[in-house]
């Protein structure tokens, strides 16, 4: 019995060495991994500007994501080096997604490209944006070339008018090999005068002779009148080949290239890694002839790098919103808003030349799209059916769209300024009313712990789970109920049976005392530091709303403070839960942290980057989101190649200026004083001539004619060669 109960105590002392090293990775802004410990303390992060998306394509349907996350690890990377974010469908196969921090990225994609996965091939692809929040990637690294095959006409010769009327009408629009003929009344020559012996034969195949054809429409001879080079073999291989010459050999893959018989045009499909890479090649081929197409132009299509999709109450609601981004875009060729409206729902499109301008106004969109949040608003009925009912009437009386987030529980408001104050007002007088059905009790400390193991269960079950709230954080702890008349008698019989059973045990008890009941604990669950809490209350407590870290156990009148494990805190708060808890903590590490973390210097834009103390002229970094290139040490623009202390001195004319003169003073040269170039005295007399054709004194640095200068420094200086001690420029001369 005793060896039992030692070696239950040592199992018992394993798990809880093992829960307390537990660790749990998480994704927020999209593109930043987040570790957690114990107590949800942060143990590191790799932000968005620190990481890269990793996607995986054409793995077998019965993938497991722990085969998938073995891939990384098998290429020598930590499990903290990565986030699986999903495994999806796509395209009749699985698709994965990983955020990987930059400096494996490019490594990993390589090193799994092309690997066999259960006898299928691996396809893999690195981009430098990780972000998974807001607009998304439109795969749009793909450009479309298009180009018209050009014409092969044939002039075809019968002998007698009802021969050519009878192949005319036979063959005109027959289709050969894939290709729509056009037959039609040739003309005499120099005329518009028909010839009623003669057809006219165009979009004929190009591996087709002139004796094929001529067969082929029964004709008795046959000329070639187009006399365009086209070989349709070669096309191909030499407009890859120009492309890569364009790319000076960088990456890039091509689809086979497709024939459309029916328009009489050829497609190709160049897949590159970056969108800046195809528009790069997009504009090189651009409005440009090239003789192996028949001295033609290509036909370009690449998709703009960013979209969204946003219902359509939501657009109508702001369409004088995004009418007015249209208008300002354009046009404009730095950066361009699209909309493609559908039944129920907007496409919004964003694109354009330079990129940052693009990331400024990818920003602004998703700041419209993501709307007003209304946070003195919030109330959990309008997540009901009958609230949703209401939300909708909202829309057709004030016309602003208002939707109830459940994830967050929030609402957020779409539309015009008026239409939202309008909004505000009626769901203020809404409140209102809700508020007049909800009734808060206060709890003595007799009926805490009744309430905590069954008086909240018992009005859950009778009104729904989102209509009771038990607030033991405030003094004394409060009860608040909302459903009218029927929901109060409810509460007040259970705050009466809750007065007449203090002493009755409703599960097992222990000794110990509950740190947050501070009753003898009921249903107890023990924590690895060995404290003991009721298991309605350390679920009451988890599920707090909290806003101090790390969660720390409050045994031994508050002395413990060791921190709480995360499978403890896992086994009370459901998935959605845990995430709200994960984010409220890194929100808290990075506002209380501002000297380690900064946000984005674009307005609007969410994204974190980590402070960079070091002496590297290598400190910039671009933002996943806005796509801005940020100095991580100075908080400004970009400037590789120049410190900090160098980038400031460049942006601030009067440090130019006195940096200028003092250098000047020490290299003995000065600014002409007509057009302020620098020029230097290496020998001679004090009469400088400046290129501008300014005469100038050296010695007082004034201008004079060329008939007067030689007068003035005999007279002022005593001399036209140097003095001992020079004047010095821009100060009293006649004091000097």
């Amino acid at each position: 019995e005793e060896k039992r109960r030692i070696e239950e105590e040592a199992r018992r002392e394993e798990k809880d060495r093992l829960d307390a090293a537990k660790t749990i990775q998480h994704l927020v802004l999209g593109s930043t991994i987040v570790k957690f410990s114990a107590g949800v303390t942060i143990e590191r992060i790799i932000t968005g500007f620190y990481s890269c998306r990793v996607r995986i394509t054409n793995l077998p349907l019965n993938a497991k994501p722990y085969e998938v996350k073995s891939l990384l690890l098998d290429q020598g990377m930590e499990e903290d080096m990565f986030q699986l974010v999903n495994l999806r469908t796509w395209n009749g196969k699985k698709e994965a997604n990983f955020i990987v921090e930059e400096e494996w990225g490019r490594a990993i994609a390589s090193g799994i490209d092309g690997v066999d996965f259960r006898g299928e091939s691996l396809a893999v692809e690195a981009t430098d944006s990780g972000t998974l929040e807001g607009m998304n990637s439109n795969n749009s690294a793909l450009l479309s070339i298009t180009w018209r095959i050009p014409l092969r006409r044939f002039a075809l010769r019968y002998f007698s008018p009802d021969e050519a009327t009878r192949q005319l009408r036979s063959m005109n629009g027959h289709v050969i090999n894939g290709q729509k003929i056009k037959v039609e009344q040739n003309r005499l020559p120099h005329t518009t005068v028909p010839d009623p012996y003669s057809l006219l034969v165009s979009g004929l195949p190009s591996d087709m002779s002139g004796e094929e054809i001529k067969d082929l429409l029964d004709a008795f001879s046959i000329r070639q009148i187009s006399t365009l080079s086209y070989n349709e073999n070669l096309v191909d291989g030499l407009l890859k080949n120009h492309i890569r010459t364009l790319m000076f050999n960088g990456s890039v893959d091509f689809d086979p290239s497709q024939l459309n018989a029916s328009q009489g045009n050829r497609s190709l499909r160049a897949r590159f890694k970056s969108w800046e890479d195809a528009k790069k090649v997009h504009d090189q081929l651009a409005n440009k002839r090239f003789a192996f197409i028949g001295n033609d132009t290509f036909r370009l299509w690449l998709p703009d790098p960013y979209q969204i999709t946003i219902p359509m109450q939501q657009y109508l609601a702001q369409k004088k919103q995004w009418d007015s981004f249209v208008n300002d875009t354009k046009n404009r060729k730095e950066s361009t808003l699209h909309v493609r409206t559908f039944p129920e729902k907007v496409v919004l499109r964003v694109g354009g030349d330079d990129m940052k301008a693009v990331g400024m106004l990818k920003v602004r969109v998703e700041s419209l799209v993501a709307g007003e949040i209304l946070q003195d608003m919030s109330h959990v009925w309008f997540g009901s059916a009958a609230g949703q009912r209401f939300l909708e009437s909202l829309c057709t009386e004030t016309g602003a769209y208002v939707r109830y987030d459940w994830r967050v529980k929030l609402l957020k408001a779409y539309g015009d300024r008026e239409a939202v104050a309008q909004a505000r007002e009626k769901m203020k007088e809404e409140l209102t009313r809700l508020s007049s059905l909800e009734y808060t009790e206060s709890l003595t400390r007799n009926s805490i712990r009744f309430f905590v193991q069954r008086g909240v269960a018992a009005l859950k079950e009778a009104f729904g789970e989102e209509s009771v709230v038990l607030d033991i954080s405030s003094n004394p702890v409060r009860i608040t109920i909302r459903g009218g008349e029927d929901a109060r008698h409810l509460l007040r019989k259970l705050l009466d049976e809750s007065l007449l059973n203090t002493t009755t045990d409703f599960s097992s008890t222990s000794e110990s005392t509950c740190p947050v009941c501070l009753m003898d604990v009921s249903n107890p669950v023990k924590l690895g530091c060995g404290h003991e809490y009721c298991t309605a209350c350390i679920r009451h407590f988890f599920t707090a709303d909290i806003k101090n870290f790390p969660l720390l156990c409050g045994g031994d009148d508050g002395t413990c403070m060791k921190p709480i494990a995360l499978p403890m805190i896992e086994k009370f708060l459901t998935p959605s839960q845990l995430n709200a808890l994960l984010e409220t903590a890194f929100t808290t590490h990075i506002e209380k942290n501002p000297q380690l973390y900064r946000y984005c210097k674009t307005p609007g834009c969410k994204q974190i980057y980590k402070c960079d103390t070091s002496q590297s002229t290598k400190t910039a970094r671009q933002c996943p989101s806005c796509l801005a290139s940020v100095c991580m040490r100075c908080h400004e623009d970009g400037h590789d190649g120049m410190t900090c202390e160098e980038r400031r001195i460049q942006g601030d004319p009067a440090e130019q200026e006195r940096l200028n003169n003092a250098w000047a003073r020490e290299a003995g040269v000065k600014r002409c004083p007509e057009c302020r170039v620098w020029i230097e005295k290496t020998e001679g007399c004090n009469h400088m001539t400046c290129k501008c054709g300014a005469h100038i004194c050296w010695v007082c640095m004034r201008i004079f004619t060329a008939q007067t200068i030689y007068g003035h420094m005999n007279e002022a200086h005593g001399g036209i060669y140097e003095r001992n001690q020079p004047m010095v420029q821009d100060e009293d001369v006649p004091a000097q």
